[in-house]
């Protein structure tokens, strides 16, 4: 959990903005160290596989959480093989954040609350600190960002959940 928050605020720190995909990152590196993305999302998922099949272990779903740990090391990879975007990694991407959700079912559903909770300060922040009405700026906001919410948002459900 500390190295995906770590590598998201590197991140926003260095262009100074929410980027707009954890996946778009690694096009945001110069070509010679877009490795170090790889490394990353590979040491995020070695670091997540453990916990995950404990908290999975004695379900007869525990293949899911299988099928994400190898859908984010193939999706860690893809993106240099080819060397710009491509659909198959989106897909893998695609398939890594559905599987995701379902291990948060598995182990924990209530987590999946946190789906909703990200929309109470995006509100507030809306209501209280701009003059157009709320439900104007909400596209504005998370223009170019939706993405990174989504992904933010399924990573905590996960991490909560296995906690």
């Amino acid at each position: 959990m500390l190295l995906a928050i770590a590598g998201v605020g590197v991140a926003t720190f260095n262009n100074k903005e929410l980027p707009e995909s954890i996946s778009g990152l690694v096009y945001d590196l110069p070509k010679n160290l877009q490795w170090l993305w790889t490394l990353w999302i590979w040491a995020i998922t070695v670091t997540l596989a453990p916990p995950l099949m404990e908290a999975t272990e004695g379900n007869t779903l525990q293949f899911l959480a299988f099928f994400l740990v190898a859908s984010l090391g193939f999706c860690g990879a893809i993106p240099l093989v080819a060397g710009e975007k491509n659909r198959a990694h989106y897909t893998l991407a695609a398939i890594a954040g559905i599987l995701s959700q379902l291990c948060v079912i598995i182990i924990n559903p209530w987590w999946l609350l946190v789906w909703g909770a990200w929309w109470i300060p995006l509100s507030f922040c809306i209501i209280f600190f701009d003059k157009k009405p709320w439900w104007s700026k909400i596209e504005d906001v998370i223009e170019g960002k939706g993405m990174m919410l989504v992904e933010l948002t399924a990573m905590v459900a996960l991490y909560g959940a296995v906690i």
